[in-house]
């Protein structure tokens, strides 16, 4: 039979399981990388509850010197959930940028207009706006990786720990002030999908006479 001891290391190991979850799994949802949109069911979870045995590891033995209680439950998965959001609508922002691009040079060449003159068609798919997005993750994949990803999503439970209410701001400042290789080698990134994005633009703006000037200089102003 099982121990008390041996029971409740099962109990901390489910609970920091549940808050890494709570932090991951909207960050997956909405970062386009990981294809949450495609991948369904319980392979979905499966997915998110392997990323998140890596921090639960750490949350579970900082909760052998910490004292939780009941009502602290429900507080800390409430608080994991909206940083897991606001991670993931951050780091989402750069592919919505991109396939938003897309979305505008599709509207000036007319592939939408069939939504527009008729809405019960409902919302058009956008073919340059979705080849911009799958570019810009596949020069993620090429350059940091699913791991170097990953990496910092880690990272954000040094900056705010799972079991504390507010961030450690000097953790925070220690973790900014190392080499953000990273962090350049995303910027990279953003560079690079910028530059197609260019090119996108002036090839779209030889070929189509109903684009404005102005609109063909969106994506030069992000490559500056």
């Amino acid at each position: 039979m099982l121990s008390i001891a041996t029971i409740q290391n099962i109990y901390d190991f489910i609970y920091a399981l549940t808050l890494g979850v709570a932090r991951l799994y909207p960050c997956l949802f909405l970062v386009p990388l990981f294809s949450f949109s495609i991948i369904k069911g319980m392979l979905r979870n499966a997915v998110a509850i392997a990323i998140a045995l890596v921090p639960a590891g750490a949350i579970q033995q900082q909760m052998l010197t910490t004292t939780i209680t009941w009502p602290m439950l429900p507080a800390l998965l409430l608080k994991e959930l909206v940083i897991g959001l606001l991670l993931g609508v951050v780091l989402a922002m750069p592919f919505w940028l991109f396939e938003s691009v897309g979305a505008l040079f599709d509207n000036q060449r007319g592939a939408l207009t069939g939504g527009q003159l008729n809405p019960a068609l409902g919302s058009d798919a956008t073919p340059l706006g979705h080849m911009l997005k799958e570019l810009f993750i596949m020069l993620l994949v090429l350059t940091i990786g699913f791991s170097g990803f990953t990496q910092l999503l880690w990272d954000s439970y040094r900056l705010w720990p799972a079991l504390d209410f507010l961030p450690r701001y000097r953790n925070g400042v220690s973790h900014l002030s190392r080499p953000a290789q990273r962090d350049l080698s995303a910027h990279d990134c953003v560079r690079r999908a910028a530059g197609g994005a260019a090119a996108a633009a002036g090839i779209q703006h030889r070929h189509s006479q109903s684009l404005q000037p102005a609109t063909a200089g969106v994506c030069a102003v992000y490559t500056r």
